[in-house]
């Protein structure tokens, strides 16, 4: 059970931050940017798949060159699909939300990084799954959500929706050096 919550909880947290520190109208915009900067996530959630896969076949310890072959051909998507994505959002957030989300595409642009992260901390997290290591992913998760709160808490009645963004963006950087 303990494996399941944390995941779910830290897929949610930034959100409940977000209303309880700025309110309905602010979580509006950042769901919107949030869905349309999470376009390219089933890249990596595909590879994560896969990596799971791969590595629960090898021996333990073994598998580490699949694992970063497949994170270096995740990260390059990436970095292709989500730079598009960035240069196309001042056109596709308005277009499919209306244009009271025209605001929302800076957020959007910063969460798509946070996005990429967020796979990419999946990615490594399914490759020590498979390996018999479940446990290390939730230690990071647990540490993303502590650095999330921090942030989050500390910044955002001054620089606002942002600063939520910027701490989406820097959890799973915590996941992955965990």
């Amino acid at each position: 059970v303990q494996t399941c919550a944390l995941p779910i909880f830290y897929m949610h947290v930034d959100k409940a931050l977000l209303l309880w520190l700025l309110g309905v109208k602010d979580l509006g915009l950042y769901t919107a940017a949030l869905a349309a900067s999470a376009v390219v996530n089933s890249v990596t959630n595909s590879a994560g798949m896969v990596v799971f896969i791969m590595t629960a076949k090898e021996i333990k310890g073994q598998g580490y060159d699949k694992v970063v072959k497949a994170f270096r051909m995740s990260a390059l998507l990436w970095l292709l699909f989500g730079g598009m994505l960035a240069i196309l959002m001042p056109f596709f957030l308005p277009f499919i939300y209306g244009n009271d989300f025209a605001v929302a595409v800076n957020p959007a642009r910063m969460l798509i990084l946070g996005s990429a992260f967020a796979g990419l901390a999946v990615l490594l997290e399914q490759s020590m799954r498979g390996q018999g290591r479940a446990y290390v992913g939730l230690e990071g998760r647990l540490w993303g959500i502590i650095v999330m709160v921090a942030i989050s808490t500390g910044l955002s009645k001054t620089l606002g929706l942002m600063v939520i963004c910027l701490a989406f963006g820097i959890a799973p950087i915590c996941c992955l050096a965990c």
